[in-house]
């Protein structure tokens, strides 16, 4: 039995199930507070919608409408692959929040807008960071 338990230790086996099990739990509260993150998003940008006079539209139907992503066909059962797929959604929100920045402070001349747009840019960015150091290469 000693030796058994030395083998255990020895041959890291403890540690490869004390890391996933903690991998786990961490990627577990790291979406959740992400997810959370996301619905704050969401109503602010409402909010603002609201605040400039225009009603919103918050049906499944406009939000596909509305989006630029596309969904994919739910193929992809590990982490890594999933963590990828969501980095490159952010990172292509974050070039669509640069250039909607861009339009709101030069041609429609909403300063308050751009400013609002790009604390949201602040925001994907450090979402995009995190998840960046989640990914193995």
């Amino acid at each position: 039995m000693d030796y058994l338990k030395h083998t255990f230790f020895w041959s890291g086996i403890w540690l490869t199930k004390y890391l996933e099990h903690n991998i786990i739990k961490f990627l577990t509260l790291f979406f959740e507070t992400q997810s959370k993150q996301l619905d704050n998003i969401v109503n602010s940008i409402a909010e603002r919608i609201r605040s400039l006079g225009q009603y919103v539209s918050a049906t499944l139907q406009s939000y596909l409408r509305s989006t630029h992503f596309t969904e994919q066909n739910g193929e992809r059962h590990n982490s890594q692959a999933f963590t990828t797929e969501l980095l490159q959604d952010h990172e292509s929100l974050i070039l669509r929040l640069c250039e909607y920045t861009m339009n709101c402070k030069d041609d429609l001349h909403d300063i308050r807008t751009s400013h609002f747009i790009t604390r949201l840019l602040e925001i994907h960015q450090k979402m995009a960071w995190l998840l960046r150091s989640y990914i193995i290469e």
